[in-house]
């Protein structure tokens, strides 16, 4: 579940509420970092970070972790974050998340898929970018690259020639970072 759409005072767990704070201020330590200015990031009524003017970020926190990343509007039309503990996805849930070309892949783990997957929803998702799908994109890593290639049911593959990533794998987590460039004719600022 993700709990950047639930507003704090929901969350019941002491040990996931101490996570989502510590990923707000991760990013609000990011944000003085960037700007030099003491920003804070706020709420939508869904809980999700609305970020200061100007800026772009997101923030995971899967259990034991918590990271955020920003950047200026200026440069990136959107980014996203993503944590994802390393563990078996079912047969099931390897048919949902990965598309064929990434299961013909067997030494790309399946949760590096759903976790660069999670990442682009966050990135796009704020821009109302159509809604991703898990079988839209195509997600091949190689050296801690991501490279995205649309399938015949991706809406937005226009918007994939923009969307960068990096990963990296350690015996515990998988972490991505997505990034979307700024559309050269059009800057969102």
């Amino acid at each position: 579940m993700d709990t950047d759409a639930i507003p704090a005072h929901h969350i019941r767990h002491p040990r996931r509420l101490a996570q989502y704070r510590m990923g707000r201020v991760l990013a609000r330590l990011a944000l003085e970092a960037m700007t030099g200015r003491r920003l804070i990031p706020t709420r939508d009524e869904g809980g999700r970070p609305n970020w200061p003017a100007h800026t772009v970020g997101s923030i995971t926190h899967p259990n034991d972790l918590a990271a955020a990343v920003v950047a200026p509007a200026r440069q990136l039309a959107g980014i996203g974050i993503d944590a994802e503990e390393q563990r078996q996805l079912s047969p099931a849930a390897q048919n949902a998340v990965c598309t064929p070309a990434e299961q013909a892949r067997p030494a790309q783990s399946p949760v590096l898929a759903f976790s660069a997957k999670e990442a682009i929803y966050k990135t796009l998702d704020p821009l109302g970018i159509e809604p991703l799908r898990f079988q839209d994109v195509t997600v091949i890593e190689s050296s801690g690259q991501l490279h995205f290639s649309a399938t015949d049911q991706c809406g937005w593959a226009d918007t994939l020639k923009r969307l960068h990533g990096v990963s990296l794998e350690t015996d515990d987590h998988v972490l991505t970072v997505v990034w979307l460039e700024q559309d050269a004719g059009q800057s969102l600022v």
